[in-house]
């Protein structure tokens, strides 16, 4: 089964740039056999060493002359592929630090024998501490960096856990998430629905894809983190910034968001 992977990457001050070269080590280290097969979309970089890094390590790199935003870059790239499309997408995010990634050939093989189930969430939960992660509940002992809604907000009800199999894949009533193995059908009929709003926000997205699959597992302990990011950092980031001052430094939201005409921005692949 086909996968195919993309990295959304836009450095306009330092913070974001050094994170951006943790995650790249991190991820030669981890998935070596997978860093060719890469995609990159680098949405209009200002920070000088952005595009040399990005063409020293990766085989395919494309730049837009200016910033579309994380969920343009994605609906450009799924359409790419619309006349080769793979069997599943893995969007890796500019902050993502990966661990333990053989376990994500588990939740391809998972995915291919559970026809009914539309995703995989692989950021870092465990279902033992899953107190600790719940966004509705924060505690003292709250791990702050990956808490999760425990809310379905397609059904308005809490989730609920139904089960786990062999290879640590809990079947909880989580709804998908953007960085998560995801079935490409799906993903390429979600954001085709998405372009046609004029606004929309992330749980629009959650639901739609919901509608198709109301199934998504969860890798119980994930692959990936987002520590380098996470609350009580001085990075720049969509989760923790004041909006102010990322509009003022030219980062668009993602949390709330539009798809950009096609007509309207340029694509240059540059290797």
């Amino acid at each position: 089964m086909k996968v195919a992977f993309l990295l959304v990457t836009c450095c306009l001050e330092r913070s974001r740039f050094n994170i951006l070269e943790h995650v790249v080590e991190n991820l030669k280290e981890q998935m070596p056999l997978v860093l060719p097969t890469i995609t990159v979309i680098d949405n209009a970089s200002t920070v000088p060493g952005t595009i040399e890094l990005l063409r020293s390590t990766f085989n395919t790199v494309c730049h837009t002359n200016k910033n579309v935003g994380y969920w343009s870059a994605i609906w450009w790239w799924l359409d790419q592929m619309i006349n080769d499309p793979p069997d599943y997408v893995y969007i890796i995010e500019s902050d993502m630090i990966h661990y333990n990634f053989p376990k994500f050939w588990d939740c391809v093989t998972y995915l291919n024998e559970h026809l009914r189930v539309g995703s995989v969430r692989l950021q870092r939960y465990s279902y033992v501490e899953r107190h600790r992660y719940n966004k509705n509940i924060r505690r003292p002992d709250s791990f702050l960096s990956d808490m999760q809604s425990h809310t379905n907000h397609a059904t308005g009800k809490p989730v609920v856990f139904m089960g786990k199999n062999l290879s640590g894949i809990l079947e909880p009533t989580f709804l998908t998430k953007l960085p998560a193995l995801n079935r490409y059908s799906a993903m390429k009929e979600v954001f085709d629905e998405l372009l046609a709003l004029k606004a929309f926000s992330e749980h629009d997205f959650q639901r739609l894809y919901w509608k198709r699959y109301e199934l998504t597992g969860l890798l119980d302990l994930g692959i990936y983190h987002c520590d380098l990011t996470g609350y009580g950092s001085n990075n720049i980031t969509s989760s923790w910034t004041n909006p102010t001052t990322l509009q003022q430094i030219g980062y668009l939201p993602t949390r709330q968001a539009s798809i950009m005409a096609p007509d309207l921005y340029t694509v240059t692949k540059l290797t």
